[in-house]
């Protein structure tokens, strides 16, 4: 697949596909625009200054999906219980645990997802503890477009979510003592 190119100063209107990143060395690394920006005619002289004489433009293609809408088709198929996500940022969505607890995945369903081309879900190992807050999993598409074949058939594949986080139960406990020999000293306590 080719993606429509458009030279900077014709670029007025457009809407970008991708993040554009600007570097300073030492000083900034971030997007200067997002996916999804409008060039303005005030963007084009920043956008030379960073070497992009050529742009990537949205150029919708039938039977094909951006990275971002995939991503979050991937995030839908696998996200159970218990677990947040972060935003979408170049195809790629975090998966967050919303609690204390183990990590339980269909771990086949999950090895058929991956056997997908170009579709990634990273995990971390299935029954693991993890803390609120803590990474979970990431997914991806690799291509900046994928076909949506790819999706359809991982769609088909995955009947339930694949991912969930089982929370700590908190239980309470209690002692019994019968006898106060130990108290005493009569006996020496061996409890550890």
């Amino acid at each position: 697949m080719k993606l429509k190119t458009i030279k900077t100063v014709d670029a007025v209107g457009q809407v970008l596909c991708h993040d554009v990143t600007k570097i300073v060395p030492g000083e900034f690394k971030g997007p200067l625009f997002r996916k999804g920006h409008i060039v303005r005619e005030e963007d084009i002289p920043k956008l030379l200054d960073i070497g992009k004489d050529i742009l990537y433009v949205w150029e919708d293609i039938e039977g094909y999906i951006h990275e971002n809408d995939a991503a979050e088709r991937l995030k839908n198929l696998i996200m159970g219980d218990n677990i947040d996500v972060s935003l979408v940022k170049e195809g790629k969505i975090n998966l967050i645990s919303k609690v204390d607890g183990v990590l339980k995945m269909d771990t086949e369903a999950l090895y058929q997802l991956n056997m997908i081309d170009e579709v990634i879900v990273a995990t971390k190992p299935n029954f693991m503890f993890l803390k609120k807050g803590d990474l979970i999993a990431g997914t991806r598409v690799i291509p900046l477009m994928i076909k949506e074949d790819k999706l359809l058939k991982a769609e088909s594949i995955i009947k339930e979510k694949v991912i969930h986080m089982i929370p700590l139960k908190v239980k309470k406990v209690g002692m019994v003592t019968t006898g106060n020999e130990v108290y005493y000293g009569r006996i020496k306590d061996k409890f550890k």
